[in-house]
C-alpha cells in the first residue's frame, strides 16, 4: 500500500499523515522521521567536534538495536546505564570504545566489567562512604 502525503496542516511524520500511519499500522505506534533524526545526530556530532568533546546519547530515553546502530554510525556515543541497554548496544554491534556508563545510586558491578574492557568513559553519581 502506498502512503499518501498529508493534507496541509495535518500532523505528519516523514511526510506521511499520522492518521494514515495509524490506519495502516494500528495504534499505539512509534514512528520516527529518520531524516530529522539523522539531522539531529549530525548536529550533536558536529557540536562535539567543534568543542573537542564526545557526546553520548542517553540510551535510557529510548533504545532498540536499529536506533543504537544509527546513533553510532552517525558519530555519537551511547550512554548505557543498565545491563539491558548494554546488551542492546552489543547486539547492535556498537564498538565499546563509543560507550559510556553513568551510574546513579546503583551497584557499580552491573557495568563495571565492561568498562574495564575498553569503554570510552565511566562516571558515577553514587555517594561514596
Amino acid at each position: 500500500m502506498a502512503l499518501e502525503p498529508p493534507a496541509t496542516g495535518a500532523l505528519s511524520i516523514g511526510g506521511v499523515a499520522a492518521g494514515e500511519l495509524a490506519d495502516v499500522y494500528g495504534t499505539p505506534l512509534l514512528a520516527l522521521d529518520t531524516d530529522v533524526l539523522d539531522a539531529k545526530i549530525a548536529a550533536f556530532r558536529d557540536l562535539g567536534r567543534r568543542l573537542g568533546i564526545d557526546i553520548c546519547y542517553a540510551a535510557k530515553a529510548l533504545l532498540f538495536v536499529a536506533l543504537a546502530r544509527r546513533i553510532a554510525d552517525g558519530g555519537l556515543g551511547l550512554d548505557v546505564c543498565s545491563l539491558g541497554e548494554l546488551l542492546t548496544a552489543e547486539v547492535a554491534g556498537v564498538r565499546p570504545a563509543v560507550w559510556c556508563c553513568t551510574v546513579a545510586a546503583k551497584p557499580t558491578t552491573s557495568c563495571e566489567p565492561r568498562v574495564r574492557a575498553g569503554w570510552a568513559g565511566w562516571s558515577s553519581t553514587t555517594p561514596r562512604n
